[in-house]
């Protein structure tokens, strides 16, 4: 005589192999959890820059800026920016106060540099 698993056991195994299923076809990542972020970030964008939704956008566009754009980040163009100006003072005011004036402007060129460039 062979025995039967009650159907009470029976009953429990098979929903818990429903549940496993439909855990499984879980997404890993909620759809509605992500649109209701995207709508979060929307609306902290528009409290940051009200009625200027049009100029958020063309930002959003418009391709980014260039690194080099800012000429005080190029050693060689700060360089020929003071050399008609030293050459000023070397010739009117000596070379003690050319070579002074040069090296308070290179310190404020290197300063500038070192934080934005």
């Amino acid at each position: 005589m062979r025995v039967r698993p009650p159907a009470l056991a029976l009953l429990l195994t098979a929903s818990s192999c429903l549940a496993s299923a439909a855990a499984a076809q879980q997404p890993w990542i909620d759809a509605g959890q992500q649109a209701m972020v995207q709508h979060y970030n929307d609306l902290i964008e528009q409290q940051s820059a009200p009625d200027q939704e049009g100029a958020v956008e063309d930002a959003r566009r418009r391709p980014p800026a260039e690194t080099d754009a800012d000429e005080r980040c190029d050693p060689e163009a700060v360089r020929a920016k003071l050399r008609p100006e030293y050459d000023r003072r070397l010739q009117s005011e000596g070379a003690a106060a050319a070579e002074s004036w040069l090296r308070r402007q290179a310190e404020e060129a290197g300063r500038y540099a070192a934080r934005n460039c």
